[in-house]
């Protein structure tokens, strides 16, 4: 959110292929790792966008 005239901001941070089992834990714990690695709170993070694929409910 922008301080100065609160308009919700949003950005494409990562995009990234990986191997091996698309697990719903590997997918999480990816996803945590492209947060962190940019410094990013993860208690503020409120959603994540993916792919429609059923590793997700």
């Amino acid at each position: 959110i922008d301080s100065k005239s609160l308009i919700r901001k949003s950005a494409a941070i990562a995009c990234r292929r990986f191997s091996g089992t698309h697990s719903y834990d590997r997918l999480a714990q990816l996803m945590h790792e492209i947060h962190t690695s940019f410094g990013l709170n993860t208690n503020k993070i409120v959603a994540t966008i993916t792919d429609n694929g059923t590793n997700f409910v």
